[in-house]
C-alpha cells in the first residue's frame, strides 16, 4: 500500500462513529488487499508439531507480541521533538504549580468581583499564590490602580496590564520569586532578573513587533548543546548552573515518561505482523529460518465475515524518514498517576500512529499489523486460512505434515523452489481445492 493511502487508512479509523461507518471503512481499507500473509519460522526438530508456528497454525491463531520484542529497536518507539525538549527545559526552570493555579484562580475573578474596588480586593486576597494573584495584587494596592486596571481591561490587550505590574520592582521580585523553581531560585538570581526590567527594556517588551522567540529555530536544532543554553541563560545575567540543574531534571523527567510509556505499551498492547505478499525472498530469509519455514495466507473477506472486530484492528504500516515524536498533544493526553500512565481517549490516534510507523528502509515488507489490547490474553483467533506456502528449503518432515494438514482442512498448498538460472523463486502447486 502506498504511504499516502496507508496514512489515510489510519486517519479514517478515528472517524468511525457507527456500525455502518465501520463496514464502509473496512471496504475502503481492504479495497486493494483481499489476502494477507504471515511468514513463520520452523526449526530443525523432526517433530514438526513442537514448533510454536505449527501450534498456532493448528489452533488457527496468532500470538500478539510485545513491541519491545521486535528486531528493529526504533520500531513502535517514540522520539522527542525539539519543541518538547525546549518545553521540558522551561518546565524544569519554572514553578509549574504557580502557573497551573492561575487557570483556576482566573475563574474566581468574576464580573461581580470587579464591580467595586472592595469586592475586587477581597477576591484577590482569597486566592492561592499564583501568577494571577500576584498580578492582580498590584492593582488591588489602591483604588487608583484598580481604576487603571478597569480602563486597561477595556482598552488594551493583556500585555499592557502585565507590563505595568512588572514595572513595579517590589511586585516584579515577588512574581519571579514565585515563578522560578524554588530549588533553582536565589535572591541574587531574582535581583539580576529584575535589574533587566528597566524602563528601556519594559518599553521594548511592550512593542507589538517583539515576536522573536527566546531560542531561534537554528538553535533549537542544538538544544542539547549546553553552550547554546549557557549563552541564552547568561544573556539574562543568570548562573550557568541553572542549565546543568534543569537539564538533569528534564532528562530524568523524559526518561521516566518514556520508560512508563514503553511499559504501558508492552503490558497493554500486542502486535502481530503480516505482509501483502508471499513471494519476497528477503522476507523468506528473515522470517522463516532461511526459507525452511512456511507462509500462511489469510482471506480478508472471510475474516470480515467471521470476526469483523479483528479486521478492524488490522492496519497498514506507514513508512517514513522521520520518527513519530512526543508533541504537546500527546503529552497533554498522558497523565501519570501512581506511576501508571492514564491515556485519554483522544490520545489513541497518536499511539496508533507510533505503532504503525517504521523507517522507509523496511518498505519492501509491505507490512500490515494487527494491534490489540491484551486484556483477554495475547492469542487471537484467525479462522480464515486459505493457503500455505512452503519455503524452498522446507524439510521432508514439514512437507509431509503440511500435505496431511491441508488435505484435512481443504487448504491450498504450494512450495517455492530456487530458479536454476536466475535469482527468482518459482512457485509450484502441491494441492488445490
Amino acid at each position: 500500500m502506498k504511504p499516502s493511502k496507508a496514512k489515510y487508512v489510519v486517519e479514517k479509523l478515528f472517524e468511525v462513529k457507527s456500525d455502518e461507518d465501520f463496514f464502509k471503512y473496512l471496504s475502503m481499507k481492504f479495497l486493494d488487499n483481499k489476502k494477507i500473509y504471515k511468514y513463520c519460522p520452523v526449526d530443525e526438530n523432526p517433530d514438526v508439531e513442537c514448533n510454536y508456528s505449527i501450534k498456532n497454525l493448528l489452533n488457527k491463531s496468532v500470538y500478539l507480541s510485545m513491541p519491545s520484542e521486535f528486531n528493529d529497536p526504533f520500531d513502535a518507539s517514540i522520539g522527542l521533538s525539539d519543541q518538547v525538549i525546549y518545553d521540558q527545559i522551561m518546565l524544569g526552570m519554572l514553578n509549574t504549580e504557580y502557573l497551573d493555579k492561575s487557570n483556576v484562580d482566573n475563574l474566581k475573578i468574576s464580573k461581580d468581583s470587579f464591580s467595586t474596588y472592595h469586592k475586587f480586593k477581597k477576591a484577590v486576597s482569597d486566592m492561592d499564590i499564583s501568577l494571577i494573584k500576584d498580578m492582580f495584587s498590584y492593582y488591588a494596592e489602591s483604588e487608583e490602580r484598580y481604576n487603571e486596571l478597569i480602563y486597561l481591561r477595556s482598552n488594551t490587550d493583556g500585555r499592557e496590564i502585565m507590563l505595568r505590574f512588572l514595572s513595579d520592582e517590589e511586585y516584579a521580585k515577588r512574581f519571579f520569586s514565585n515563578l522560578i523553581n524554588p530549588e533553582l531560585c536565589s535572591e541574587d538570581t531574582i535581583n539580576k532578573i529584575t535589574e533587566l526590567l528597566n524602563a528601556e527594556n519594559i518599553k521594548k517588551l511592550s512593542e507589538p513587533s517583539l515576536q522573536i522567540p527566546l531560542i531561534s529555530a537554528n538553535q533549537k536544532e542544538n538544544l542539547f548543546n549546553k553552550d547554546v543554553l549557557y549563552a541564552q541563560v547568561e544573556s539574562f545575567g543568570l548562573d550557568k548552573q541553572i542549565v546543568d540543574d534543569t537539564m538533569g531534571k528534564m532528562q530524568e523527567s523524559l526518561i521516566n515518561m518514556a520508560k512508563k510509556m514503553a511499559e504501558f505499551i508492552g503490558h497493554n498492547i500486542g502486535i502481530t505482523c503480516f505482509s501483502e505478499t508471499h513471494d519476497n525472498p528477503l522476507m523468506w530469509s528473515h522470517y522463516t529460518n532461511k526459507h525452511k519455514g512456511f507462509c500462511v495466507e489469510y482471506d480478508i473477506d472471510m475474516l470480515i465475515k467471521n470476526n469483523p472486530k479483528t479486521a478492524g484492528q488490522l492496519l497498514p504500516v506507514i513508512y517514513l524518514d522521520t520518527r513519530p515524536v512526543f508533541d504537546k498533544n500527546m503529552i497533554s493526553a498522558i497523565n501519570i498517576k501512581s506511576g501508571k500512565p492514564v491515556i485519554a481517549e483522544d490520545a489513541n490516534k497518536y499511539f496508533t500512529k507510533v505503532l504503525v510507523t517504521k523507517a522507509k528502509m523496511w518498505k519492501y515488507e509491505k507490512e500490515w499489523r494487527l494491534i490489540s489490547k491484551v486484556d483477554e490474553g495475547r492469542i487471537v483467533n484467525l479462522n480464515c486460512i486459505t493457503g500455505i506456502y512452503l519455503g524452498a528449503k522446507a524439510s521432508i518432515d514439514l512437507i509431509r505434515f503440511m500435505k496431511n494438514y491441508c488435505l484435512k482442512e481443504k487448504i491450498n498448498l504450494y512450495q517455492y523452489s530456487m530458479d536454476i538460472k536466475t535469482y527468482k523463486m518459482n512457485l509450484n502447486t502441491i494441492l488445490t481445492f
